[in-house]
Order: C-alpha cells, then structure tokens, then sequence
C-alpha cells in the first residue's frame, strides 16, 4: 500500500484543479497522489474521504470587496442586495468557514487569467479602421495576470511546504504588466500592430 500522502483535489476537471492534478502527476518524486472529489457524497469512496481527515487545505479564493467598498458605496453597483464582485465576494467571505472550522488551511489567491483573452473575448478586437485594438479599463494601473495552467502548479507548490504555512496568503501571478504591454506582447505574438486603449470602467 502507498504511504504518499494525498491531496484530494475539487473540481479536478476545471481549469484550476486540472492543473493541480498534472502536477502532482508531474512530480518525479512522486510525493502526493492526487483523489478526485465526486459530487456523489453518499458514494463509498466519498464516505471513505469523509472519516480520512484533512491535514492542509488549500482554499482558492479571492479578495471580498466589500472590505473596500461598503454594500452602500455608490462606486460601485450592489447586485442581489449583498454583493460588489459576486465572484470575488462569495469566495472571500467563504474564508470564514475554512476559519471557523479550524481547518489547516493555506488561502490562495490567483490573478487574471490569461485565457479570458481567448475564451470570454476579452482580447484584441479589430476597430472601425481595420486595426487591432486591446480594450480594458485599467485606469492607467498595471493587471496581474496568469496562466490557469500555472495555479495548479502553484497550489502544488504550497502543499509541498506543508501545513507550517497553514493560515497564509498567497497571491499568485504570472507577471504584472502595464495595457501597453499587453498590446506589445500581443504584437509581437500575432505579427501585427495591436495599440492599447484605456477605456472608461462604466463603458466597458
């Protein structure tokens, strides 16, 4: 029987946690195995999981912005009564339950995903002049940015530093790049001239 601890990984065909499965696979020296979580709980495999006990959790989640923007700020919109960010809020006040449990958890926090570029059209689009055009309200500030591919990777990385860095934060990011060079990475990569406009967050 294996003695290799293991990491049971949610959500291990998504883009995050397919990635922690390919770096655990990836280790030479093999030193984790990874479990799929099923969304079948009253399954003996799930039930097995249940009694095995967790030692280090990594909980991948995101900053709640009400912290800086109060459900009454008019800077931006409150949406269903209770959220800034829905994505960010729900995962951030989430943090309170890996908290309150006592779980051993490590709280990790990954920045855009370069894929949005590909799959939510987030990327350079043709103007009404024929020329490709990145847009993206950044307000002259820098976008963090990483590929979904590496957050597994990163995750791993956490898990081999075991449950001492329990309680941390770790913000995670591939690179830290102006709009300018974005379009500057995206021309040398598509051959073609792609200028960066700052667009107004309420246009966008």
């Amino acid at each position: 029987m294996s003695t290799r601890k293991i990491i049971a990984v949610v959500g291990a065909t998504g883009a995050q946690g397919g990635g922690l499965v390919r770096a655990i696979l990836a280790d030479p020296e093999r030193q984790f195995a990874a479990r799929a979580i099923t969304r079948k709980t009253d399954s003996e495999k799930a039930r097995a999981l249940a009694a095995a006990g967790v030692a280090h959790a990594v909980w991948s989640t995101l900053e709640d912005t009400r912290l800086a923007f109060p459900l009454d700020d008019p800077r931006l919109k409150t949406l269903k009564g209770k959220y800034k960010v829905p994505h960010f809020d729900a995962k951030g006040e989430s943090d309170a339950i890996f908290a309150a449990e006592a779980a051993p958890t490590s709280y990790m926090m990954a920045a855009f995903y370069w894929e949005n570029f590909i799959y939510f059209g987030q990327g350079p689009r043709q103007g009404a002049d024929g020329k490709l055009v990145l847009a993206l309200p950044l307000g002259g500030e820098k976008l963090p940015g990483i590929a979904a591919e590496d957050i597994g990777r990163c995750a791993y990385g956490i898990f081999l530093r075991g449950a001492a860095v329990a309680g941390q934060r770790f913000g995670i990011a591939g690179d830290v790049l102006s709009g300018p060079e974005y379009a500057a990475a995206f021309s040398r990569h598509l051959g073609v001239p792609v200028s960066f406009y700052d667009m107004p967050f309420d246009d966008y």
